[in-house]
């Protein structure tokens, strides 16, 4: 009979040799019991010490986690910052290469240089092998312009007496990036007190760039252009070196003939347009004149001239003089249309001045 089975009333039937028996039996099985405790409490321990080692493993993989997610952010953050300095860094170069290379340009033209320029250049190889242009687009870009002319004074003045004789101005020849171009400010009430320079932006030659109209040639004979504002004008195209030279030097002619049939002499060459290439120093540009940048839709004003400004719908310029004068105070406003060049100082000038558009000669590259 087991221990379980046994009740009370069995317990009073037992004597003294079965009750020690029973005994014996209960004190085993209470020992075994509790060794089935303590078994039960050791692997209880052993259990609570693995949770906790656990809960601070994760802690800690937590912590790492977030630093390694700190590190991260700082690197990303780095490289940001090293993404940045590094594009500046090449737009630096960038700026001080193409200034070296205008500078470069520059020096060679106005030391006369005959050696090659830029074999990439388009004008320079073309301006020796006009290859056929069969599918082929330009950007006009302005590189330099010349300014002033030529004049000696007294050349004729006592034959003997040399000292009367003079060279009092020459022609210079400069960078594009060493003059201002300035847009007028669009809308704009002209008010008192107030001069030119106040309804103007000042722009870079990118001005003038972005004015000048895109060239499509096709087949080596169509050749358009294509302006601004979206219209087009297509000419046919014919290049051929003149007949004189300039300074012993071969000139190119590019003739562009209209297309539009004309019902008069006069109308038969009005729209069509001529241009000249020229060699100078060991560059080659298209030299365009003031009248020929309007004819291309391109409007350079003088300083003298004024702003143009509308008053009850009626369009006038404004001339220097009267731009803040009471008169044109409050009614007029500024159409912000034009250009004005003036030549950024330095260390030979006195101060900046606008300079008249009639006077420069306007070079050109093909891009």
């Amino acid at each position: 009979m087991t221990i379980s089975a046994i009740q009370a009333q069995d317990i009073d039937k037992m004597n003294k040799s079965e009750l020690r028996s029973y005994i014996g039996t209960l004190s085993e099985e209470i020992e075994t019991l509790k060794g089935f405790n303590a078994l039960l409490e050791d692997s209880g321990k052993k259990l609570y010490a693995e949770k906790t080692s656990l809960e601070e493993t994760k802690a800690a993989n937590e912590q790492e986690i977030a630093r390694l997610n700190k590190k991260l952010e700082e690197q990303a953050l780095m490289m940001d910052q090293m993404e940045a300095d590094h594009a500046s860094t090449i737009a630096e170069l960038d700026e001080t290469i193409a200034s070296l290379n205008s500078s470069i340009s520059s020096l060679n033209a106005r030391l006369g240089a005959s050696s090659a320029g830029d074999p990439d250049d388009f004008l320079n190889g073309y301006f020796t092998n006009q290859e056929a242009l069969n599918n082929n687009s330009f950007e006009l870009v302005l590189s330099h312009v010349f300014y002033g002319y030529v004049n000696k004074n007294n050349e004729d003045y006592y034959y003997d007496d040399y000292s009367r004789v003079m060279v009092t101005r020459l022609p210079e020849l400069i960078d594009a990036n060493a003059l201002t171009y300035w847009e007028p400010k669009s809308g704009v009430k002209m008010v008192k007190d107030t001069e030119i320079k106040d309804y103007l932006v000042a722009k870079s030659s990118e001005a003038i760039d972005i004015k000048m109209p895109k060239i499509e040639i096709l087949k080596n004979k169509l050749f358009t252009l294509i302006y601004e504002d979206g219209s087009e004008e297509s000419f046919l195209f014919n290049v051929d070196a003149t007949e004189e030279d300039n300074n012993q030097r071969q000139i190119l002619r590019i003739t562009l003939a209209n297309e539009e049939v004309k019902d008069s002499d006069y109308n038969a060459t009005a729209k069509d347009i001529v241009w000249r290439a020229y060699a100078l120093g060991g560059e080659c540009y298209v030299a365009l004149s003031y009248k020929q940048l309007e004819r291309l839709k391109l409007n350079i004003f003088k300083e003298q001239k004024g702003l143009e400004a509308a008053y009850n719908s009626r369009l006038e310029f404004i001339e220097t003089d009267e731009v803040g004068n009471y008169y044109t105070s409050g009614k007029y406003t500024t159409t912000g249309k034009g250009i004005y060049i003036t030549r950024k100082k330095d260390a030979f000038m006195a101060e900046e001045k606008f300079l008249n558009p009639e006077e420069l000669v306007y070079l050109f590259k093909w891009k």
